[in-house]
């Protein structure tokens, strides 16, 4: 992306063209070379809240990356796009009437009602050579509904894998393993047909460009401040543009380029997205690190011990313990981060005297 094509920062909306889409070219990659293969193969994307999972996908399905990666097959290619958390879903009826409503404004088939209409997509599909991604935005919401059967997922997961045309993309915040122990789904294999890629921070150089693609020229050239801004907050697209947009902000209001003087509002900006992972990270890691804050001793879990998360014989969390547990979640890069030892003081020293 060339500088000179410049953007704004939207830490509040996805990317929704992928002239607004920054880095992971390598998942991107990985991504079609699974859809481009004889028969269609399915993949989750998995990632915590505004990880960029809904901008991930909004990339994939952009006329010009799929002629980027497909060359001359991406006009047999059609994306039917469902967002869980954007419509209103009480049930399998409400899911095919709004996947038809798309379906039919991307290929004009009418009359289809339910999965017992699925064979006269499939037939549509080679009359015309062209293959269907049913892209499930959010489908973590679909499986705590109970108003949907286990043989709605036996019936798309018997699509997925038996029609080469089919192939399937969903979104969720949570692992497919935990998903598929929900009572909801009652031990059905629907997942095992998905490969699943996790939505890791930007690289480096995809922070930086991120950043420069945004700023307005006087803060473009000021590099040891944006090195400085990713160093604080980390490289997760969703941080990257919080900060950035207030440091502009601030830049704005005073007049002053450095990032210093916006450090404020940016861990202000910033804060309740750390607050909100902190809550959600229901994972092994979190209730471990949790046990050691009350004060119980679990040493049980050699990986952490291992790692450096945890020590074996704290009964304590460090700030430094606290630093490796989110450095591979939110990208941070340097010891002793301002942002971080506020952040840390706010979660973990008030949370002592709740």
């Amino acid at each position: 992306m060339s500088l000179e094509q410049h953007l704004s920062f939207h830490p509040e909306r996805p990317c929704l063209h992928s002239g607004e889409h920054c880095g992971r070219d390598l998942l991107v990659q990985h991504a079609f070379d699974r859809l481009a293969t004889d028969d269609v193969q399915s993949f989750a994307v998995i990632g915590f809240s505004r990880s960029g999972k809904t901008s991930f996908i909004h990339h994939l399905c952009q006329p010009e990356i799929l002629t980027q990666y497909l060359g001359n097959r991406a006009e047999e290619f059609i994306f039917v796009t469902l967002d869980a958390g954007q419509i209103k879903l009480d049930g399998e009826a409400a899911f095919f009437q709004h996947f038809y409503a798309e379906l039919k404004a991307k290929t004009g088939m009418e009359g289809l009602h339910g999965s017992n209409d699925f064979r006269q997509i499939n037939a549509w599909l080679n009359t015309h050579n062209k293959r269907l991604v049913c892209v499930f935005d959010d489908f973590n919401l679909i499986v705590s509904h109970p108003a949907f059967r286990v043989q709605f997922y036996e019936n798309l997961r018997a699509w997925f894998y038996n029609e080469n045309r089919v192939g399937c993309i969903l979104t969720s915040p949570v692992q497919l393993l935990q998903l598929s122990m929900s009572k909801e789904l009652a031990g059905s294999p629907f997942f095992n047909i998905f490969n699943t890629y996790v939505l890791a921070p930007l690289q480096l150089t995809e922070a930086t460009l991120l950043l420069e693609s945004r700023l307005p020229k006087v803060l473009q050239i000021r590099s040891r401040d944006i090195f400085t801004l990713i160093e604080e907050v980390g490289t997760m697209p969703y941080l990257l543009q919080r900060a950035g947009a207030q440091w502009v902000t601030q830049y704005q209001k005073q007049g002053d380029t450095t990032f210093s003087h916006a450090l404020e509002a940016v861990y202000q900006a910033c804060l309740p997205y750390y607050e909100a992972l902190y809550a959600s990270l229901k994972t092994r890691q979190l209730q471990l690190l949790t046990g050691l804050l009350q004060g119980q001793t679990q040493n049980q879990d050699n990986d952490l011990v291992a790692r450096g998360i945890i020590g074996e014989e704290n009964a304590q969390i460090t700030l430094h313990q606290f630093e490796r547990f989110l450095r591979e979640r939110l990208g941070l890069r340097r010891k002793n981060s301002g942002i971080l030892h506020r952040i840390w003081q706010r979660l973990f020293q008030t949370g002592k005297n709740r």
